[in-house]
Protein backbone atom coordinates (compact mmCIF):
# COMPACT_ATOMS: atom_id res chain seq x y z
CA UNK A 1 0.00 0.00 0.00
CA UNK A 2 2.80 2.41 0.96
CA UNK A 3 4.66 1.68 -2.29
CA UNK A 4 1.48 2.38 -4.30
CA UNK A 5 0.96 5.71 -2.51
CA UNK A 6 4.57 6.70 -3.10
CA UNK A 7 4.32 5.78 -6.80
CA UNK A 8 1.12 7.81 -7.17
CA UNK A 9 2.72 10.79 -5.46
CA UNK A 10 5.75 10.59 -7.76
CA UNK A 11 3.49 10.42 -10.81
CA UNK A 12 1.66 13.55 -9.63
CA UNK A 13 4.98 15.35 -9.25
CA UNK A 14 6.06 14.32 -12.75
CA UNK A 15 2.73 15.33 -14.30
CA UNK A 16 2.68 18.67 -12.50
CA UNK A 17 6.22 19.49 -13.57
CA UNK A 18 5.54 18.34 -17.15
CA UNK A 19 2.35 20.42 -17.41
CA UNK A 20 4.16 23.47 -16.05
CA UNK A 21 7.07 23.12 -18.48
CA UNK A 22 4.67 22.41 -21.37
CA UNK A 23 2.81 25.66 -20.68
CA UNK A 24 6.06 27.61 -20.46
CA UNK A 25 7.25 25.91 -23.65
CA UNK A 26 4.12 27.01 -25.51
CA UNK A 27 4.57 30.58 -24.32
CA UNK A 28 8.21 30.67 -25.41
CA UNK A 29 7.17 29.34 -28.83
CA UNK A 30 4.60 32.13 -29.02
CA UNK A 31 7.24 34.68 -28.03
CA UNK A 32 9.64 33.40 -30.68
CA UNK A 33 6.88 33.37 -33.29
CA UNK A 34 5.94 36.98 -32.53
CA UNK A 35 9.56 38.02 -32.97
CA UNK A 36 9.57 36.35 -36.38
CA UNK A 37 6.32 38.15 -37.22
CA UNK A 38 7.85 41.49 -36.26
CA UNK A 39 10.80 40.85 -38.55
CA UNK A 40 8.64 39.98 -41.55
CA UNK A 41 5.88 42.60 -41.30
CA UNK A 42 6.00 45.46 -43.80
CA UNK A 43 3.11 47.55 -42.46
CA UNK A 44 1.45 48.13 -39.10
CA UNK A 45 -1.73 46.29 -40.12
CA UNK A 46 0.33 43.33 -41.27
CA UNK A 47 2.37 43.52 -38.07
CA UNK A 48 -0.72 43.28 -35.84
CA UNK A 49 -2.20 40.39 -37.80
CA UNK A 50 1.07 38.47 -37.94
CA UNK A 51 1.51 38.87 -34.18
CA UNK A 52 -2.01 37.55 -33.52
CA UNK A 53 -1.42 34.58 -35.84
CA UNK A 54 1.96 33.86 -34.26
CA UNK A 55 0.63 34.09 -30.71
CA UNK A 56 -2.31 31.84 -31.56
CA UNK A 57 -0.35 29.02 -33.19
CA UNK A 58 2.78 29.31 -31.06
CA UNK A 59 1.00 29.61 -27.72
CA UNK A 60 -1.98 27.40 -28.62
CA UNK A 61 -4.42 30.02 -27.38
CA UNK A 62 -8.13 29.86 -28.03
CA UNK A 63 -8.05 33.34 -29.52
CA UNK A 64 -5.94 36.48 -29.74
CA UNK A 65 -6.69 40.06 -30.70
CA UNK A 66 -5.12 43.49 -30.90
CA UNK A 67 -7.25 46.43 -29.78
CA UNK A 68 -6.25 50.06 -30.37
CA UNK A 69 -7.76 53.13 -28.73
CA UNK A 70 -9.29 55.76 -31.00
CA UNK A 71 -9.61 59.49 -30.36
CA UNK A 72 -13.04 58.98 -28.81
CA UNK A 73 -11.71 56.68 -26.08
CA UNK A 74 -12.98 53.44 -27.61
CA UNK A 75 -10.92 50.29 -28.06
CA UNK A 76 -11.30 49.05 -31.63
CA UNK A 77 -10.53 45.56 -32.92
CA UNK A 78 -7.75 45.83 -35.55
CA UNK A 79 -6.51 42.24 -35.79
CA UNK A 80 -7.27 38.82 -34.42
CA UNK A 81 -7.02 35.07 -34.83
CA UNK A 82 -8.63 31.98 -33.40
CA UNK A 83 -11.85 30.03 -33.04
CA UNK A 84 -15.00 32.14 -33.09
CA UNK A 85 -13.17 35.09 -34.59
CA UNK A 86 -16.41 36.82 -35.57
CA UNK A 87 -17.72 36.53 -32.04
CA UNK A 88 -14.36 37.64 -30.73
CA UNK A 89 -14.43 40.72 -32.94
CA UNK A 90 -17.97 41.70 -31.98
CA UNK A 91 -17.26 40.96 -28.33
CA UNK A 92 -14.23 43.21 -27.99
CA UNK A 93 -14.94 45.97 -30.51
CA UNK A 94 -15.84 49.47 -29.37
CA UNK A 95 -15.15 48.89 -25.67
CA UNK A 96 -14.74 52.12 -23.72
CA UNK A 97 -11.55 52.86 -21.84
CA UNK A 98 -13.52 54.96 -19.33
CA UNK A 99 -13.24 53.26 -15.94
CA UNK A 100 -16.69 54.57 -14.95
CA UNK A 101 -18.43 52.75 -17.81
CA UNK A 102 -19.66 49.15 -17.66
CA UNK A 103 -17.21 47.89 -20.26
CA UNK A 104 -14.38 50.05 -18.93
CA UNK A 105 -13.73 47.44 -16.24
CA UNK A 106 -12.70 44.81 -18.80
CA UNK A 107 -9.22 43.39 -19.06
CA UNK A 108 -8.14 45.30 -22.17
CA UNK A 109 -9.44 48.66 -20.91
CA UNK A 110 -7.80 48.14 -17.52
CA UNK A 111 -4.47 47.16 -19.11
CA UNK A 112 -4.69 50.22 -21.39
CA UNK A 113 -5.34 52.64 -18.50
CA UNK A 114 -2.90 51.18 -15.99
CA UNK A 115 -0.08 50.33 -18.41
CA UNK A 116 0.12 46.90 -16.73
CA UNK A 117 -1.16 43.43 -17.58
CA UNK A 118 -4.59 42.38 -16.37
CA UNK A 119 -5.70 38.74 -16.04
CA UNK A 120 -8.56 36.50 -15.01
CA UNK A 121 -8.38 32.76 -14.39
CA UNK A 122 -12.18 32.43 -14.18
CA UNK A 123 -13.50 34.52 -17.05
CA UNK A 124 -17.15 33.42 -17.00
CA UNK A 125 -17.51 34.18 -13.27
CA UNK A 126 -15.38 37.31 -13.06
CA UNK A 127 -17.54 40.41 -12.38
CA UNK A 128 -15.15 42.58 -14.38
CA UNK A 129 -15.98 40.64 -17.53
CA UNK A 130 -19.73 40.28 -16.85
CA UNK A 131 -20.67 42.10 -20.05
CA UNK A 132 -18.94 39.38 -22.12
CA UNK A 133 -19.90 36.22 -20.20
CA UNK A 134 -22.43 35.04 -22.79
CA UNK A 135 -19.98 35.41 -25.67
CA UNK A 136 -17.21 33.79 -23.61
CA UNK A 137 -19.37 30.70 -23.10
CA UNK A 138 -20.06 30.60 -26.83
CA UNK A 139 -16.37 30.46 -27.76
CA UNK A 140 -15.30 28.43 -24.69
CA UNK A 141 -13.12 31.10 -23.07
CA UNK A 142 -12.26 30.30 -19.45
CA UNK A 143 -9.11 32.35 -18.79
CA UNK A 144 -7.86 35.55 -20.39
CA UNK A 145 -5.13 38.15 -20.14
CA UNK A 146 -4.46 41.57 -21.61
CA UNK A 147 -1.10 43.34 -21.85
CA UNK A 148 -0.72 47.01 -22.84
CA UNK A 149 0.66 47.96 -26.24
CA UNK A 150 2.69 51.15 -26.06
CA UNK A 151 4.21 53.62 -28.46
CA UNK A 152 7.03 55.82 -27.19
CA UNK A 153 6.03 54.89 -23.64
CA UNK A 154 2.32 55.76 -23.98
CA UNK A 155 -0.46 53.15 -24.03
CA UNK A 156 -2.20 52.93 -27.40
CA UNK A 157 -4.06 49.63 -27.01
CA UNK A 158 -3.86 46.09 -25.69
CA UNK A 159 -2.90 42.56 -26.74
CA UNK A 160 -5.67 40.22 -25.56
CA UNK A 161 -5.47 36.41 -25.36
CA UNK A 162 -8.07 33.79 -24.42
CA UNK A 163 -7.52 30.24 -23.17
CA UNK A 164 -9.98 27.35 -22.98
CA UNK A 165 -9.03 26.20 -19.46
CA UNK A 166 -9.62 27.91 -16.10
CA UNK A 167 -6.59 28.71 -13.93
CA UNK A 168 -4.37 28.50 -17.02
CA UNK A 169 -2.42 31.69 -16.32
CA UNK A 170 0.56 31.69 -13.98
CA UNK A 171 3.02 34.43 -13.12
CA UNK A 172 5.46 32.90 -15.59
CA UNK A 173 3.02 32.73 -18.51
CA UNK A 174 1.81 36.29 -17.90
CA UNK A 175 5.44 37.42 -17.83
CA UNK A 176 5.98 35.92 -21.28
CA UNK A 177 2.79 37.52 -22.60
CA UNK A 178 4.11 40.86 -21.37
CA UNK A 179 7.35 40.26 -23.28
CA UNK A 180 5.33 39.63 -26.44
CA UNK A 181 3.55 42.96 -25.97
CA UNK A 182 6.84 44.72 -25.14
CA UNK A 183 8.46 43.40 -28.32
CA UNK A 184 5.44 44.53 -30.33
CA UNK A 185 5.72 47.97 -28.70
CA UNK A 186 9.42 48.09 -29.51
CA UNK A 187 8.65 47.26 -33.14
CA UNK A 188 6.10 50.09 -33.30
CA UNK A 189 8.65 52.55 -31.90
CA UNK A 190 11.03 51.61 -34.67
CA UNK A 191 8.60 50.87 -37.46
CA UNK A 192 9.11 54.18 -39.22
CA UNK A 193 12.88 53.82 -39.05
CA UNK A 194 15.06 51.55 -41.08
CA UNK A 195 14.53 48.33 -39.10
CA UNK A 196 16.06 46.24 -41.84
CA UNK A 197 19.65 47.12 -41.00
CA UNK A 198 21.81 44.03 -40.83
CA UNK A 199 22.70 44.38 -37.16
CA UNK A 200 19.14 44.81 -35.89
CA UNK A 201 17.92 41.92 -38.03
CA UNK A 202 20.73 39.74 -36.72
CA UNK A 203 19.97 40.61 -33.11
CA UNK A 204 16.26 39.91 -33.59
CA UNK A 205 17.26 36.52 -35.00
CA UNK A 206 19.48 36.02 -31.95
CA UNK A 207 16.60 36.97 -29.65
CA UNK A 208 14.34 34.40 -31.31
CA UNK A 209 17.04 31.72 -31.19
CA UNK A 210 17.77 32.32 -27.50
CA UNK A 211 14.06 31.99 -26.73
CA UNK A 212 14.11 28.59 -28.43
CA UNK A 213 17.24 27.67 -26.48
CA UNK A 214 15.65 28.59 -23.16
CA UNK A 215 12.50 26.65 -24.02
CA UNK A 216 14.42 23.46 -24.84
CA UNK A 217 16.88 23.53 -21.93
CA UNK A 218 16.34 21.25 -18.94
CA UNK A 219 19.11 22.60 -16.71
CA UNK A 220 20.95 25.82 -16.01
CA UNK A 221 24.14 24.54 -17.66
CA UNK A 222 22.32 23.44 -20.80
CA UNK A 223 20.44 26.73 -21.02
CA UNK A 224 23.62 28.82 -20.69
CA UNK A 225 25.37 26.80 -23.38
CA UNK A 226 22.44 26.95 -25.81
CA UNK A 227 21.91 30.69 -25.25
CA UNK A 228 25.55 31.58 -25.92
CA UNK A 229 25.58 29.48 -29.08
CA UNK A 230 22.30 31.01 -30.30
CA UNK A 231 23.52 34.56 -29.68
CA UNK A 232 26.76 33.99 -31.59
CA UNK A 233 25.34 31.91 -34.45
CA UNK A 234 22.32 34.12 -35.17
CA UNK A 235 23.70 37.48 -34.05
CA UNK A 236 27.03 36.81 -35.77
CA UNK A 237 28.89 38.05 -32.72
CA UNK A 238 32.56 37.62 -32.01
CA UNK A 239 31.54 35.78 -28.89
CA UNK A 240 29.14 35.43 -25.97
CA UNK A 241 29.88 34.13 -22.49
CA UNK A 242 28.24 33.75 -19.10
CA UNK A 243 30.24 34.00 -15.89
CA UNK A 244 29.09 33.10 -12.37
CA UNK A 245 30.67 33.88 -8.97
CA UNK A 246 32.84 31.11 -7.59
CA UNK A 247 31.51 29.69 -4.30
CA UNK A 248 32.62 31.75 -1.28
CA UNK A 249 34.73 33.99 -3.50
CA UNK A 250 34.70 37.43 -5.12
CA UNK A 251 36.09 35.94 -8.35
CA UNK A 252 34.08 34.62 -11.29
CA UNK A 253 34.23 31.37 -13.23
CA UNK A 254 33.27 30.73 -16.84
CA UNK A 255 29.88 28.95 -16.93
CA UNK A 256 29.35 28.82 -20.71
CA UNK A 257 30.67 30.37 -23.91
CA UNK A 258 30.55 30.40 -27.68
CA UNK A 259 33.41 32.28 -29.32
CA UNK A 260 35.74 32.50 -32.28
CA UNK A 261 38.53 32.57 -29.69
CA UNK A 262 37.42 30.20 -26.90
CA UNK A 263 40.89 30.04 -25.39
CA UNK A 264 40.85 33.81 -24.89
CA UNK A 265 37.42 33.81 -23.27
CA UNK A 266 38.40 30.91 -21.04
CA UNK A 267 41.43 32.84 -19.76
CA UNK A 268 39.35 35.89 -18.78
CA UNK A 269 39.50 36.32 -15.00
CA UNK A 270 37.75 39.08 -13.12
CA UNK A 271 36.30 39.92 -9.72
CA UNK A 272 33.50 42.01 -8.25
CA UNK A 273 35.88 43.48 -5.63
CA UNK A 274 36.06 47.21 -6.49
CA UNK A 275 39.31 47.64 -4.57
CA UNK A 276 41.40 45.78 -7.18
CA UNK A 277 41.83 46.51 -10.93
CA UNK A 278 40.26 43.17 -11.90
CA UNK A 279 37.14 44.21 -9.99
CA UNK A 280 36.80 47.56 -11.73
CA UNK A 281 36.16 46.08 -15.17
CA UNK A 282 32.87 45.83 -17.01
CA UNK A 283 31.92 42.39 -15.65
CA UNK A 284 32.53 43.15 -11.98
CA UNK A 285 30.82 46.53 -12.29
CA UNK A 286 27.73 45.07 -14.01
CA UNK A 287 27.38 42.40 -11.30
CA UNK A 288 27.98 44.81 -8.44
CA UNK A 289 25.61 47.54 -9.65
CA UNK A 290 22.97 45.35 -11.31
CA UNK A 291 23.23 47.54 -14.42
CA UNK A 292 24.68 46.95 -17.91
CA UNK A 293 28.27 47.95 -18.69
CA UNK A 294 28.75 49.10 -22.29
CA UNK A 295 31.72 50.12 -24.39
CA UNK A 296 32.09 51.09 -28.05
CA UNK A 297 35.87 51.48 -27.80
CA UNK A 298 37.17 48.62 -25.71
CA UNK A 299 40.82 49.10 -26.64
CA UNK A 300 40.83 52.61 -25.15
CA UNK A 301 38.36 51.94 -22.34
CA UNK A 302 40.16 52.19 -18.95
CA UNK A 303 37.90 49.48 -17.54
CA UNK A 304 39.43 47.00 -20.01
CA UNK A 305 43.09 47.84 -19.33
CA UNK A 306 43.84 44.77 -17.15
CA UNK A 307 42.83 42.59 -20.11
CA UNK A 308 44.20 44.73 -22.96
CA UNK A 309 46.42 41.97 -24.46
CA UNK A 310 43.38 39.68 -24.69
CA UNK A 311 41.26 42.48 -26.18
CA UNK A 312 43.80 43.18 -28.93
CA UNK A 313 44.42 39.52 -29.67
CA UNK A 314 40.68 38.89 -30.18
CA UNK A 315 40.13 42.02 -32.25
CA UNK A 316 37.45 43.22 -29.84
CA UNK A 317 35.90 46.55 -30.82
CA UNK A 318 32.76 46.76 -28.67
CA UNK A 319 31.48 44.92 -25.64
CA UNK A 320 28.31 44.77 -23.54
CA UNK A 321 27.93 43.06 -20.17
CA UNK A 322 24.52 42.52 -18.61
CA UNK A 323 23.70 41.08 -15.18
CA UNK A 324 21.47 38.02 -14.93
CA UNK A 325 18.97 37.89 -12.08
CA UNK A 326 17.11 35.32 -10.01
CA UNK A 327 14.41 36.69 -7.71
CA UNK A 328 15.67 40.21 -8.51
CA UNK A 329 19.23 39.47 -7.30
CA UNK A 330 22.30 39.37 -9.63
CA UNK A 331 23.58 35.80 -9.95
CA UNK A 332 25.74 35.98 -13.09
CA UNK A 333 26.78 38.22 -15.99
CA UNK A 334 26.50 37.73 -19.73
CA UNK A 335 29.10 39.16 -22.11
CA UNK A 336 28.40 40.10 -25.74
CA UNK A 337 31.62 40.56 -27.77
CA UNK A 338 31.66 42.51 -31.04
CA UNK A 339 34.43 42.84 -33.62
CA UNK A 340 35.10 44.76 -36.82
CA UNK A 341 32.84 47.74 -37.48
CA UNK A 342 30.02 46.63 -35.16
CA UNK A 343 28.99 49.27 -32.63
CA UNK A 344 26.37 49.42 -29.91
CA UNK A 345 23.35 51.66 -30.50
CA UNK A 346 20.06 52.06 -28.65
CA UNK A 347 18.26 49.36 -30.61
CA UNK A 348 21.08 46.86 -30.15
CA UNK A 349 21.21 47.57 -26.42
CA UNK A 350 17.46 47.09 -26.04
CA UNK A 351 17.55 43.77 -27.91
CA UNK A 352 20.46 42.49 -25.83
CA UNK A 353 18.49 43.56 -22.77
CA UNK A 354 15.57 41.47 -24.03
CA UNK A 355 17.85 38.46 -24.39
CA UNK A 356 19.20 38.66 -20.85
CA UNK A 357 15.73 39.35 -19.43
CA UNK A 358 14.55 36.12 -21.03
CA UNK A 359 17.58 34.23 -19.69
CA UNK A 360 16.86 35.61 -16.21
CA UNK A 361 13.25 34.58 -16.65
CA UNK A 362 14.42 31.09 -17.64
CA UNK A 363 16.54 30.93 -14.48
CA UNK A 364 13.54 31.92 -12.39
CA UNK A 365 11.45 29.21 -14.06
CA UNK A 366 14.10 26.55 -13.45
CA UNK A 367 14.48 27.62 -9.82
CA UNK A 368 10.76 27.68 -9.10
CA UNK A 369 10.28 24.40 -10.96
CA UNK A 370 12.97 22.82 -8.77
CA UNK A 371 11.38 24.26 -5.63
CA UNK A 372 7.98 22.99 -6.70
CA UNK A 373 9.39 19.53 -7.36
CA UNK A 374 11.25 19.53 -4.02
CA UNK A 375 8.06 20.50 -2.18
CA UNK A 376 6.13 17.70 -3.87
CA UNK A 377 8.90 15.22 -3.05
CA UNK A 378 8.75 16.37 0.58
CA UNK A 379 5.00 15.68 0.56
CA UNK A 380 5.69 12.29 -0.99
CA UNK A 381 8.19 11.39 1.75
CA UNK A 382 5.72 12.55 4.40
CA UNK A 383 3.01 10.42 2.79
CA UNK A 384 5.31 7.40 2.83
CA UNK A 385 6.08 7.96 6.51
CA UNK A 386 2.39 8.18 7.34
CA UNK A 387 1.72 5.05 5.32
CA UNK A 388 4.52 3.22 7.15
CA UNK A 389 3.10 4.25 10.53
CA UNK A 390 -0.34 3.10 9.42
CA UNK A 391 1.06 -0.25 8.31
Amino acid sequence: MAKHQARCAAEIVDRGSMMFRTTIGRMFRALSATNEAILRAESEDELFQRVCDAALFGGEFLGTSVLLADEGGLLRFVAGAGAGLGTLKNTTNFSSVNENSDDGQGLAATAFRSGRSCITNDYINDPRTKRWHVQAREIGARSAAAAPIKRHGKSIGALLVYLDQPNALTEETVGLLERMAENLSFALDNFDRDRATARITRMYAALTATNEAIMRAHSEEEMFKRVCEAAVDQGRLLGAAIFMPEPDSLWFRLAAQASEYPEITASLRFSCDPSIPQGQGMGGTAFRTGKPSLSNDVVNDPRAQPWLPLVKKAGLSACAVFPLFVDCKPVAVMYFFFGGADRLDDEMIILMGRIVENVSFGLDVLKHDAERTAAEMHKERFARQLAALGA
